[in-house]
């Protein structure tokens, strides 16, 4: 609660309480006596409501001061459905649970993503990789699962899975009349239910594998993602012309969704495959079943690491050091005035840096992002700006102009807006010259 990640907070804790709730109307129901059911949902309720109220207790300071600012803010007055809708999940985006590079290396989203066309944006999640071993789990979880748990934790990552699908699905439309609605800022933030139940499930799924049942249906499920994941590999080379239509991708960006996505995909399918063969060793008693899980296990850990690797890169220490004449400005010490610093995607220099595609450009480009304060590098060096993006929707008073897509060469227009916002410098990619700067 305290990291302010709301609705991710009121996912899980929703979750939890329903798991609780179905376990205590069993319970109930099984007792011989009123009585006695009613005390035992008295208790659980109390303990329920403790344990509610310890969390809110560790959270209670910085949960008040946020509370403090939020009315006066973009995200207390909720966010546009429009803006919300814009961090929708395609129904597309869905097979990317199954090939981690489908759209391009999550963790090249500037050198390699070929997305743009499929989600508008850059995704709110990089990746919603499971892999085929974990989808083929999730059916055994729910056999395996007593029947209260599989109606909640079905039924949670369905409805999950509807409203993330935003404007598309209907779900998350038909909801945006209920008051307070705009307070989940995103639709795809709710596919933190679908990932915890696929948890949840793969946990029962194992449950059953340990006890030597499920495996030949295991063995199918693998084998069928494996299929799907080896046609997908296939699609560049069947189907590359009219791929490239359908994402309006240019050549530069199609030669490279034919190099990379055949072998990420190949990859998918090959720790599908294991898993199709753990399941074959142990239906014909060439392996025992915890050996075979065992092995599974390394197996998933080993494929969703393969999948992550460089969605957070490391970087050295001087990585995130001011450089040069800009530290020597001392742009900490104004005597009040404040910073304004255009946007680097504004800039046509730095766009046109982007669309050649240089080797780490990804990096390199948080690291330009950093030496020119974009918001929020300016709190680490205590620079005030102004008139700045609001990246988090917390500011308690948005800017009179959005300058976030304004020219370099259009900025000598709003400098009376600038002055009166105290600024007295301006940070910029692009060579500005004018009298009044």
């Amino acid at each position: 609660l305290s990291t302010l990640a709301l609705e991710l907070l009121a996912q899980a804790v929703a979750l939890g309480l329903l798991l609780v709730l179905a376990d205590t109307w069993a319970a109930a129901r099984s007792s011989r006596t009123g009585a006695t059911a009613g005390a035992s949902a008295a208790l659980v309720a109390a303990r329920l409501a403790g344990a509610i109220a310890l969390g809110m207790g560790l959270a209670a300071v910085p949960v008040a001061l946020v509370l403090g600012v939020l009315p006066e803010t973009a995200r207390g007055a909720g966010f546009e459905p429009w803006r919300a809708a814009a961090f929708s999940l395609p129904p597309a985006g869905l097979l990317q649970a199954l090939v981690a590079g489908l759209f391009g290396p999550p963790g090249q989203p500037l050198q390699a993503w070929w997305g743009g066309v499929v989600f508008g944006k850059f995704p709110y999640f990089a990746s919603i990789y499971l892999g085929g071993n974990v989808l083929a789990l999730l059916p055994l979880g729910l056999a395996q699962a007593p029947r209260r748990e599989r109606l909640v934790l079905g039924g949670a990552a369905c409805l999950a899975v509807w409203y993330a699908l935003g404007p598309a699905g209907g779900l998350w439309s038909v909801l945006q009349q209920v008051p307070g609605a705009g307070a989940f800022r995103f639709p795809s933030k709710a596919l933190f239910t679908a990932h915890l139940v696929a948890a949840l499930l793969a946990g029962r799924g194992v449950e059953r594998l340990l006890a030597g049942r499920g495996w030949r249906a295991f063995g199918r499920a693998a084998g069928l993602a494996a299929l799907v994941a080896a046609a997908l590999a296939a699609v560049p080379a069947l189907a590359g012309e009219a791929l490239g239509e359908w994402l309006a991708l240019d050549a530069t960006v199609l030669a490279q969704c034919a190099r990379l996505l055949p072998a990420d995909a190949a990859r998918s399918a090959v720790a599908c495959g294991l898993g199709l063969a753990l399941a074959v060793a142990v239906v014909r008693r060439l392996a025992r079943p915890v050996v075979a899980v065992a092995a599974l296990a390394a197996l998933v850990a080993l494929d969703l690491v393969r999948a992550g690797a460089g969605l957070n890169p490391q970087a050295p220490a001087e990585f995130f050091d001011l450089r040069g004449p800009l530290r020597a400005e001392r742009l900490d010490q104004l005597g009040g005035g404040r910073v304004f610093v255009h946007a680097p995607l504004a800039s046509r220099g730095f766009r046109a840096w982007l669309a050649a595609r240089p080797p780490g450009v990804d990096l390199n480009g948080f690291y330009l992002s950093r030496q020119i304060l974009d918001p929020y590098n300016n709190v680490i060096d205590q620079v005030e700006t102004a008139v700045s993006p609001d990246r988090t929707g917390l500011v308690p008073q948005p800017p009179e102009v959005d300058l976030a897509e304004v020219p370099a060469e259009r900025l000598v227009a709003v400098l009376p807006l600038l002055r009166r916002a105290a600024v007295t410098r301006v940070l910029s990619f692009d060579a500005l010259v004018h009298p009044g700067l």
